[in-house]
């Protein structure tokens, strides 16, 4: 069987204030004798004797007073606990174990009805040993039940635990509501208090882009079943209003408890006060009329930090060609570059940058974080007519965003291009309406030789010997780009009657 909500303390909206006030209520009572009686306790040793209760008003006593002690009721004038008179015993520091109440001839299980041992004070945790009767009042409190005897009252504690460590006890625990009145001095004039949360926000601080302040403010006072306005307001520490503001309307269903008020700051206002303290005034208003106010530069609950615009920067890159292939690179070619942040705040955030082959420097991102580790690659080159891609190099490969750097880097990235192997051939022909022709050199052959006069292969040269019949003769080893020129060299004799 499950419950609709996780815990007991889920099904009570208002339980903190509601707890604040009880204790503020305990509180008073041991202060002000118009809100509770104090009992007279003599006696020692084994025996005390209680006197002078009060029968309209709370009376009280401190535990270490009748700890361990039968207490004698003769001089008690009839007293019997009531929810007019209930009995408060205090417990506080340094007190650790509570044992039982031996208040002589009170053996009625009623009576745990109108009496409470408060441990509101207590640090704890609080050992319970031996008690028969009566509330125990313990919120924030741990308490450890290892009593062998049945208990009797309303329990409210932060963590029971039963049978101690040793796994002792074994008494049961019977629920007595507690039905003493408290005499509390409240004043039913409203007040609020707030606590102020950045939404999502690990370090508390909104972000430099904004983002949301969750206020929770807590009342007492208001009216149950009665709709309320509660305006925050946002001021800078010198008590300059931000502008910033969020207002919730709510309808309390008791005097006391909470209401959120969510603030959304966009980027533009995060950004006008960012590396500063704000403040949360809050107002909460009946019908227009402010009831309650909460307004202090102060408060620490009420204030919130912006972070810092962080430092910033970034990269150009430009492209570089090399090898004997460069000049065959269109100026307008465009290679695509790819960046990632590896380390460092914006770890993941990556990008392309579209570079061309002219040596024009293209301007990166600039909001990069400090200490950003960034990456570079050029995944694939384009293809170039007659040259062969070769390499490529980056220069540097890596960087480490630093904004305080007076320049900003510079990422060389260069493609290494090697023209493209191209042959020639040569053959020999006889010129149109010439006396000879191939048949007058048969075996025959002309001398030409050549010579690379401009482009890659400069001043490579050669000798080509060709047949008469015109069979071309290829040529291997040059490359695209080269300017070649020839020479005939050695020529045969001709016929007799034939002049070259």
């Amino acid at each position: 069987m499950a419950t609709e909500r996780a815990s007991v303390a889920d099904y009570f909206d208002d339980l903190d204030a509601q707890v604040a006030r009880t204790n503020q209520c305990l509180a008073d009572m041991f202060l002000d004798p118009e809100l509770g009686h104090e009992v007279t306790v003599t006696g020692d040793g084994n025996l005390t004797s209680v006197s002078d209760f009060s029968t309209t008003i709370p009376n009280w006593i401190d535990y270490e007073d009748v700890a361990g002690t039968v207490v004698k009721l003769d001089d008690a004038g009839g007293y019997i606990p009531s929810a007019q008179a209930p009995l408060v015993v205090r417990v506080s520091d340094p007190t650790t174990t509570v044992g039982p109440l031996n208040f002589e001839g009170w053996n009625d299980q009623d009576l745990s009805s109108f009496i409470m041992l408060d441990m509101s004070e207590a640090s704890g945790p609080v050992t319970v040993d031996g008690l028969e009767y009566g509330a125990v009042w313990a919120p924030g409190v741990d308490v450890v039940y290892t009593s062998s005897r049945t208990t009797n009252g309303q329990w409210f504690i932060d963590d029971f635990t039963t049978g101690g460590e040793n796994g002792g006890g074994g008494g049961e625990l019977h629920h007595h509501t507690f039905l003493g009145e408290l005499l509390c001095d409240v004043d039913d004039t409203p007040e609020i208090t707030s606590q102020a949360v950045v939404a999502d926000s690990a370090d508390g601080l909104l972000p430099a882009d904004g983002g949301t302040v969750v206020d929770t403010v807590s009342y007492t006072g208001l009216e149950p079943e009665t709709e309320y306005t509660v305006t925050a307001t946002v001021m800078a520490a010198d008590g300059t209003d931000t502008g910033i503001t969020a207002t919730t309307t709510f309808t309390p269903t008791s005097s006391s408890g909470t209401v959120d008020v969510a603030i959304p700051v966009t980027p533009e206002q995060a950004a006008l006060y960012a590396g500063q303290d704000l403040v949360i005034f809050q107002s909460v208003a009946l019908d227009g009329t402010e009831v309650a106010g909460h307004e202090d530069l102060q408060d620490p609950d009420q204030t919130f930090g912006v972070a810092p615009i962080p430092a910033t920067g970034g990269f150009d890159v430009v492209k570089a060609i090399d090898g004997n292939g460069a000049p065959l690179v269109d100026p307008t070619t465009t290679f695509t570059v790819t960046w990632e942040v590896v380390d460092g705040p914006s770890t993941g955030r990556s990008g392309t940058l579209e570079v061309q082959a002219d040596g024009t420097v293209v301007a990166g991102p600039d909001d990069l974080l400090e200490g950003d580790v960034v990456e570079f690659s050029e995944l694939t080159a384009p293809d170039v007519e007659n040259a062969d891609f070769s390499d490529v190099t980056i220069d540097p490969e890596s960087i480490t965003i630093d904004p305080a750097s007076p320049t900003t880097p510079v990422i060389t990235v260069t493609n290494t291009y090697e023209a493209a192997d191209v042959p020639f051939s040569i053959h020999k022909e006889f010129a149109e309406g010439s006396v000879v022709d191939a048949s007058d050199f048969e075996g025959e052959f002309f001398t030409v030789e050549w010579e690379v006069t401009v482009g890659p292969d400069v001043d490579e040269s050669g000798t080509v010997e060709l047949p008469a019949d015109g069979d071309p003769v290829v040529v291997e080893g040059l490359r695209h780009g080269d300017a070649v020129s020839f020479t005939e060299v050695s020529l045969p004799e001709p016929p007799e009657g034939v002049v070259w």
